[in-house]
Order: C-alpha cells, then structure tokens, then sequence
C-alpha cells in the first residue's frame, strides 16, 4: 500500500536525492537496497562512502544493483568499489546497439514490512547527487512489493536481455571491459559542457569536493584478487589492456626487496615506499596499475597496485592474509622483474634461512622510521622462492 507520493527537486548542491539515499541506508528498518543507473562513477559514490559501507556490514543486508556501461561513463573504480562491498552483487547492463542504451535510475529500499522507491533522473556521479539539476518521484508504502520490484524483476539474463547483456561484476569481467570504460579522472557523460559566462550561473562560488581515489571498502571479507582497477589513460586513446601504465624505470633495476611490517596483519594490503611504488613498478600515483604477479604458492595473480590521497602508496598481495608470523609478520617480500608488469614475488619470514640475506639486501630508507628496501641491479634469472611460505 502506498502511504506518500514525494517529489525531490535537486540543483546546485541542494541534494535532497542524496539525502533521501543516506536515510535509507542508515535506518534499520531497511535490509535490501536495490538500484539501477546508467552511470556509476567514484566521484558520486563517494559521496555515500560511509553509510554506503555501514549498510553492506549490517547483519542481513543485501546490495543488488545494475549498472549501464553503453557509453563508458561508468567508471572501472565504481564497479570495483560496488562489488567489494560485503553483501553485494553487481550486475553490468549492455544493450550492445548503436544509438542505444541503458538509461534507467531506479532507487528501492525495503525491508521491515516497509520500503521507498524513487524514480527520476539521478546517476550514481557527482553531477546525479550533487551538482545537477535532478528530478524524482519517491514513493512510500508498507506491505507487499514496491512499484518498482517489477523493474528489478525483469532485469536478468531473460529476453530481451541475455547473458550478453546482463553480466554479473567479477574479476574477469572487470579485466575485459576496463578498456573500454573511463578511469575515474575523466569527465562523466553528464557533466556540464565548457562554455563562456555568456548567461548568469545557476549558484556562483559553488566549489566541488574532491572525491579522491576510491578505498576497498572497509571490513571487506572478499578476496583481495577482486581488488582491481585500471590505471589512468590518454583521453580518446583505446588501449588494448587495461594495464596502461609503463614500468620504464624498472628496466634496469630487476630485483626489489622490501620489508613488510605489522600493517598486513588483518588484510592483504602492503604498504610501498613511495620510490619502489613509481621506480621499481612504474606505477602512477594518481592512478591505479594493474601487474601480473607469480605468487610463492605457484599460479598469477593480476594484482593491484594503488595511491592514495594520505600519500600512502599500496600493493594487493593476497597470500599475505592467510597464515599469521609468530613475529607479527615481520619478513622480507621480493620481487622479481620478468618483463614489463611481469614480476615473481616470494616472501621470507624471520628465522627462514634467506631471511638475513634478503633484509640485508634493504639497504635503504627514507627516514629513520620507514620501511627499508633495497633495488638490485642485475641481469641474472629471478632468485628462488623461498621454501616456507607464509
């Protein structure tokens, strides 16, 4: 039954929309979150970081969502930062046509006997829940489906759509489309066009925040190998591989050691000194760089390396997480270049037999209190991995 008819009008960082979107996340009552956008960028999301990651760590919640990528506006950093939510399962929507795409914005919480259904105009981008001029019928009801549970119910690998259109969001995929999608840096498809103050703004002094990189989700459960981006390319380029940026530097320095401290103990995160991040990896700290990684247990890994806006600079190494050093983790990780973003990487804890060998190759440090490493230069085969692995 339907208990109110609202309409929301947002402009110019008057965003009842967004409002609306943090009341259902914060209330209780409400255990399922369903949406459907044509764009989904970093730049909106973050604007909905914090409940966006309260909800997903409630017991008995569920994040279902659809998002267009027709014209690549959604970026790959969304799509990454949606699917490592706890609880969450995102769906891509291609219509694979010429001149057509997928452009719904349909909002739903439910949950409680209760829920709220908007439908209107507003993306998962700054512009949809902050900066445009949105519109939007919200609807509340208890009792029964929502409007909008008809939407939802149609969107799955069933005609018209098919598996080539609906895709769940996996690591694989991500790979796969990252090419043709914007990294988060680019312009939306709906932001505002450049022009001259020919009329008056709508708002003068409006000053944008700065959404800066996206986090993994805090308190994420799933593997860090789903963890993945795509660095930062020259606008109007197609690339071929979503790993775009070029370890140049690290042509002649083949080998990295590097300690790892008590900061991996309850993830898979490893912080790098700023000179082994852009140097050895010949990574970009504004972007996110993909490298193929033969980890110590055998097989590759496509693994992550990212910069964040705190001038913290990390790699995704899963294999770290899954076995606890009576020392607090304190080891030796090395890698090895095998070609340009091919490395091996093996790790050596204390009281393993290259332990002392490989901490005495760290032989520098930027301050008294930071992480040692060492860059070898040779041209000799990648040392062997060590026999115990962590």
């Amino acid at each position: 039954m339907v208990i109110s008819v609202e309409t929301s009008l947002q402009y110019a960082a008057v965003n009842p929309f967004r409002n609306l979107l943090v009341e259902g996340l914060t209330d209780p009552v409400y255990t399922r979150f369903r949406f459907s956008v044509a764009f989904a960028r970093w730049s909106g999301l973050f604007l909905l970081d914090e409940p966006l990651q309260r909800f997903s760590q409630r017991s008995g919640t569920s994040i279902r969502g659809y998002v267009g990528t027709d014209l690549g506006g959604t970026t790959i950093e969304a799509l990454t930062y949606l699917s490592e939510l706890e609880h969450s399962e995102i769906y891509t929507v291609e219509c694979n046509m010429a001149r057509i795409i997928f452009h719904p914005k349909v909002f739903e919480f439910s949950g409680g006997g209760r829920w709220i259904a908007a439908i209107g105009s507003s993306n998962f981008t700054m512009g949809g829940l902050l900066s445009n001029v949105e519109a939007s019928i919200v609807l509340r009801g208890q009792g029964g489906n929502s409007p909008s549970a008809e939407i939802f119910k149609q969107l799955k690998p069933s005609r018209p759509f098919t598996s080539d259109h609906v895709r769940r969001v996996t690591p694989q995929l991500l790979h796969e489309i990252a090419p043709r999608l914007d990294h988060y840096t680019k312009r939306s498809p709906d932001s505002p066009p450049r022009r001259g103050n020919v009329l008056s703004p709508l708002v003068s002094g409006l000053v944008l925040p700065n959404p800066g990189r996206p986090p993994s989700p805090a308190g994420t459960t799933r593997t860090t190998a789903t963890r993945r981006g795509v660095a930062k390319t020259t606008p109007g380029k197609r690339r071929k591989s979503p790993v775009t940026t070029t370890a140049t530097a690290a042509t002649s320095r083949r080998t990295l050691f590097v300690e790892m401290w008590d900061e991996t103990r309850d993830g898979t995160q490893v912080q790098l000194p700023r000179r082994v991040f852009t140097e050895y990896f010949g990574a970009a700290a504004d972007a996110v760089t993909w490298i193929k990684l033969h980890v110590p247990a055998g097989g590759s890994e496509r693994i992550r390396l990212q910069g964040f806006p705190n001038a913290t600079f990390r790699i995704s190494l899963p294999f770290v997480g899954q076995a606890a050093s009576g020392d607090g983790r304190r080891a030796v990780i090395r890698f090895d270049r095998l070609g340009q973003d091919e490395y091996v990487c093996g790790v050596s804890h204390r009281g393993d037999a290259t332990y002392v060998s490989w901490l005495a190759a760290c032989d520098q440090q930027r301050t008294a209190n930071s992480k040692r490493f060492g860059i070898v230069r040779t041209s000799a085969a990648p040392g062997p991995r060590p026999a115990r692995m962590p």
